[in-house]
């Protein structure tokens, strides 16, 4: 017997996986789609140049985010062996639940050397095949099976993880190893155009402000806050990389040179499909000339993602110079656009 839960396996946000695995739930689901609008509409930098989704802090990789439409139920692996976590995985698929686990990669995919534990999202099985049906990144999201057998082996190694290893994957945002997810089809989120509103004046005012800890003993570390915020600490970066004063090696795997380009075409995709919902919505009227100026932008960091990548496979600074050009050019525009909508609703909440 076959069951598969719904799933989006090219949602907008893909490029990092812990977000990915929530949104690919998310927006399966058309009950959810106006969650987005006041989800996911921010991006930060820090100065290590780890660029996320969310706010300094307050990461959308935490699960307080999504609790408004997933209920999320935590476990530890010592709730179940290798005789039960199938059996138990299989059981929650069937009441509409999927299943987030810490998984050796090296046990699934070959092409892995060594043990490499991470996060597989499950949303089927096949009970004939004895296998898991879950996303995978390797050229591009598609769906992957897990034999049973494979799943086994990989659960095996997580169990036994050193104190050490263990101590690195409590330094995310959720350490639980297991996470049980069920959408909460009975709600159905509201749009509120006036937190649009503050959210866009929240963004012009934060450009280019440096927030810094004052509480870390790296008195250096800071942070800036919005898309706009984000292209100067990215600019920053690559004019560092073209002059060669960083090593892109440097970076963390989570976080590595392309991640936050990519991330900014991922974020102005996500503004692009939220605004023309929010103009259905209320019928602001938005114009053309305005829709064009965000299809700009778009182009526009799809160019400069194209050019870091291109520049990762070569090395050749060009792209890197290209890419400096694409950035001014995507703050000067972004920062427009962004100006004329806050009058365009502020026009529309005086005329009533």
């Amino acid at each position: 017997m076959e069951r598969k839960l719904p799933i989006c396996l090219c949602p907008t946000i893909r490029f990092e996986c812990w977000t990915y695995q929530r949104v690919a739930i998310i927006s399966a689901y058309r009950e959810f789609d106006d969650w987005f609008i006041h989800h996911l509409n921010n991006l930060y930098v820090t100065s290590e140049y780890d660029c996320d989704f969310g706010w300094f802090g307050k990461k959308y990789n935490q699960v307080s985010h999504y609790e408004d439409i997933l209920e999320t139920q935590e476990k530890l692996y010592k709730a179940y062996d290798c005789e039960s976590i199938i059996p138990e995985i299989c059981r929650r698929i069937d009441s509409h639940t999927y299943t987030i686990i810490d998984i050796d990669s090296s046990k699934i995919y070959k092409h892995f050397e060594t043990t490499f534990v991470a996060q597989f999202l499950i949303y089927g099985y096949d009970e004939e095949k004895r296998i898991f049906y879950t996303p995978c990144p390797l050229d591009g999201w598609h769906e992957h099976e897990i034999d049973w057998d494979d799943f086994i082996e990989a659960f095996k190694v997580r169990r036994e993880f050193t104190k050490e290893q263990k101590g690195e994957m409590t330094a995310r945002q959720n350490p639980y190893p297991i996470l049980f997810i069920t959408p909460k089809l009975q709600v159905k989120p509201q749009i509120q155009l006036s937190r649009f509103y503050n959210d866009l004046k929240s963004v012009l005012n934060a450009a280019d402000t440096t927030y810094r800890f004052q509480n870390r003993e790296n008195m250096d570390f800071y942070f800036y806050e919005g898309i706009l915020g984000v292209l100067t600490g990215l600019k920053d970066l690559m004019q560092r990389v073209l002059d060669n004063q960083f090593d892109i090696g440097n970076l963390g795997y989570d976080h590595e040179f392309s991640s936050g380009y990519c991330k900014i075409y991922e974020y102005n995709s996500m503004f692009h499909q939220n605004l023309k919902r929010l103009d259905a919505c209320f019928d602001l009227h938005i114009s053309n000339e305005l829709y064009s100026q965000v299809e700009e932008v778009l182009l526009l960091t799809h160019k400069l993602r194209k050019a870091v990548l291109v520049y990762m496979n070569d090395n050749k600074k060009g792209h890197l110079k290209n890419g400096l050009h694409y950035l001014d050019e995507i703050k000067l525009k972004e920062k427009e656009i962004f100006s004329n909508l806050v009058t365009l609703i502020e026009n529309y909440f005086i005329e009533g």
